[in-house]
């Protein structure tokens, strides 16, 4: 009797086989794939929702036919000889197609060197000023022109993560309404250069008394630093402009 007890109490245990246990796997991620796939794809559906009927799409588009304060410059009678100027904000509007290759090449070089490549985010930069702020505990910039754009258009220049955010949901919408060289040419006439001056022919002709198209490589060079760094004018620091 103790042994038929013994023999009902003990089961017997049977090896999982492996062609079972792979089956299970590849069902499980199957199943993972088509609920990560349909995530995916609804949040794709959402952001192009919000891209499309976001208050920035109205405000984006209408750039088109917006027309920045400018100088008003009163002449002599000979009409050449400037008597007096008077601007809020001294802008001197400049067409892309106008400013000289190597103002374009040294603000892409010092600004955003992918700038012809990436959607109006640059997830390298992105990542890259991460790992140098964790590394060397440096803090460094992102942000790419068409973000400066719209955050100098569009957004306060407070520093909080909703602010972030949404300068990344205005440089989208910037990226799809316009070209690259439309919004190179956007920037280079609305970024502030400092001494009153905005944009890049302002700037030219405040610092150096000359036409954008006339400066030298050295002079391109000053130019294009300067939104990155209000240090390098040369109203503010003579020496960091001649370095």
């Amino acid at each position: 009797m103790a042994r038929d007890a013994k023999r009902i109490g003990t089961k017997e245990v049977k090896a999982v086989s492996p062609r079972r246990s792979f089956k299970s796997r590849a069902i499980w991620f199957s199943a993972a794939l088509v609920l990560a796939l349909c995530a995916g794809g609804l949040t794709g559906v959402l952001a192009s929702y919000y891209l499309n009927n976001s208050r920035y799409s109205l405000e984006v588009s209408a750039l088109a036919t917006y027309r920045p304060p400018q100088v008003t410059t009163i002449y002599a009678d000979d009409g050449e000889t400037v008597l007096a100027e008077f601007a809020l904000e001294k802008r001197i509007p400049v067409k892309i197609q106008d400013v000289p290759d190597k103002v374009t090449d040294a603000l892409l070089a010092i600004e955003d060197y992918r700038f012809r490549d990436h959607i109006g985010i640059d997830p390298y930069r992105i990542v890259g000023a991460v790992f140098k702020n964790i590394t060397t505990g440096k803090t460094e910039g992102a942000s790419t022109i068409t973000q400066q754009l719209a955050k100098n258009l569009f957004l306060y220049k407070d520093q909080t993560y909703t602010r972030k955010v949404n300068e990344w949901a205005v440089a989208l919408q910037i990226e799809r309404f316009y070209t690259k060289d439309q919004i190179l040419e956007m920037y280079m006439n609305y970024v502030f250069l400092g001494a009153g001056a905005y944009g890049f022919e302002a700037g030219s002709e405040t610092y150096f008394g000359k036409h954008l198209k006339d400066l030298n490589l050295e002079e391109a060079a000053l130019l294009a630093a300067i939104p990155k760094s209000p240090d390098y004018s040369p109203t503010r620091s003579m020496e960091k402009a001649k370095m």
